[in-house]
Formats: C-alpha cells, sequence, structure tokens
C-alpha cells in the first residue's frame, strides 16, 4: 500500500512523473531521436520518437497522450517511472 512507504519516496516519484508547463505530445516526443526531458524532482528522463521513455534503469510507453486537465496535460504511461540513481 502506498500508506506503507516513506512520505518522501512517494512525493520523489510524482515529481519524477511530471515536468513545467503544459507540454502536448509534439514537445516530448522528437520527431526523430531523443529529447530529454527535465522533472520537477530535478532529475531527467529521455523520451524516443516512439514515445518510449527512457529513465534511470527504467523504461515505459506513453499509452494515451494529450489528456488535457486544468493545471496540464497528462500523458499516461505503462509503467511507473523510479527516480533510483
Amino acid at each position: 500500500q502506498i500508506s506503507d512507504l516513506p512520505a518522501t519516496l512517494v512525493r520523489d516519484v510524482l515529481l519524477y512523473h511530471v515536468v513545467d508547463g503544459r507540454r502536448a505530445a509534439n514537445s516530448v516526443v522528437p520527431r526523430v531521436g531523443n529529447r530529454t526531458m527535465p522533472t520537477l524532482l530535478g532529475a531527467t528522463f529521455s523520451v524516443d520518437n516512439q514515445g518510449q521513455i527512457t529513465a534511470i534503469g527504467n523504461t515505459a510507453n506513453i499509452t494515451s497522450a494529450n489528456i488535457s486537465a486544468s493545471n496540464g496535460i497528462i500523458h499516461v504511461i505503462d509503467a511507473v517511472i523510479l527516480p533510483i540513481q
């Protein structure tokens, strides 16, 4: 259960999934190559032109993009990326 985890770990995992600004998929997924995305945690992950995210020892894929929310744009991924160093 999430309540069994240290609050700082939960905070760090959440901040690792968020970038600054309202970014539509075309500003996240590059046409070619990779794009490095700075997170609110202060770490980065990269996204390739197929929508695969590569983090430190983790990968995930964008499965649904451009879901509008009042405070940003959501891109659903198929795994939790962890800020493991």
